[in-house]
């Protein structure tokens, strides 16, 4: 195949890959909107017997309120709540928030789950691997609500024996944001430590690592000048995954710590029926998700040389 032809496949399968993205997005958000129009009250009689199919929905103003909520979108803005305050004041304040608490996370979640995943590889003989392993996959194990009450209940007897360091909730302070920073790290990280790992076992069994060993070179040497750079490569490739875990739990983390982000202001607003409100942190937490993925995507082509010799 010519070099220009694999060029124009690369860039149909990249512009296929963003519409497919698209439509999801577009018909995912399409069905959440929907939802989010039913009330309680709303029933549906599936045919049984001789009872045929019956519901009180009204799918016609479900639709009109849809695209109505689409055709506010397209103005620029996301239109004004119950009170007639303007929604994008609670946009710009909660995602500003959330964008801080998930940038921290994922800092500390990439760079100390690749240490992690050099401490726990096999080449790293200075401790017991099946200890270093069995301390990762604990962390993996563990549900995201059980981590986060875990964290409270320490932060509750550290405040019962005097030390108010940590709050197990609410918001105002730096301090506020040390737990949910952790919750919000620990999950990812193991996850990173654990493909860094399993990355950094499997280089070491090829040929230009013997090599390597032959020549004389330390395990750490090579690990950092050589095994590291596809390990790297290989959690590039697994960031979609990490991405949804990471939102996954800034749901979780943020309303149970009570911490003002895109979440929790959206489950307080669908508390006081504020539809519109709960639509736009919707958007905006999906938004947050395609950015993270877009971004590691970027970076995908940028640091590996033989994406960007295909796409040169």
């Amino acid at each position: 195949m010519q070099k220009g032809e694999r060029k124009l496949n690369i860039n149909k399968k990249l512009i296929l890959n963003i519409l497919l993205n698209l439509i999801i997005g577009f018909v995912t958000l399409t069905l959440i909107l929907a939802l989010l129009n039913l009330t309680p009250n709303n029933f549906i009689v599936l045919p049984l017997g001789e009872k045929s199919f019956e519901t009180n929905i009204e799918f016609k103003a479900i639709i009109k309120n849809v695209f109505d909520y689409y055709e506010t979108l397209l103005s620029g803005t996301f239109g004004t709540s119950n009170t007639n305050k303007s929604i994008f004041n609670f946009v710009e304040s909660s995602f500003k928030n959330s964008v801080i608490l998930l940038s921290f996370s994922l800092f500390f979640a990439i760079v100390f789950g690749i240490l992690k995943g050099i401490f726990d590889s096999k080449r790293e003989k200075r401790y017991s691997s099946n200890l270093k392993t069995l301390s990762t996959l604990t962390v993996l194990a563990m549900p995201d609500v059980f981590l986060i009450l875990v964290l409270q209940f320490l932060a509750v007897i550290l405040y019962r024996n005097g030390i108010e360091l940590v709050p197990a909730a609410g918001h105002g302070e730096i301090r506020h944001m040390i737990l949910p920073i952790l919750a919000l790290t620990l999950i990812p990280m193991s996850y990173i430590a654990r493909i860094t790992s399993l990355s950094i076992d499997q280089n070491f069994e090829k040929n230009y690592v013997k090599t390597a060993l032959g020549k004389g070179a330390s395990n750490r040497r090579i690990i950092y000048i050589h095994v590291l750079r596809n390990a790297i490569m290989d959690l590039l490739d697994s960031f979609s995954a990490i991405a949804t875990i990471i939102i996954s739990t800034l749901v979780l983390v943020e309303y149970m710590f009570a911490y003002p982000g895109l979440a929790y202001v959206m489950f307080k607003n669908y508390e006081l029926g504020e539809i519109k409100v709960v639509m736009a942190m919707g958007i905006m937490i999906a938004l947050l998700y395609f950015l993270i993925t877009a971004i590691f995507k970027i970076l995908k082509y940028v640091l590996n040389p033989k994406l960007r010799g295909e796409l040169n």
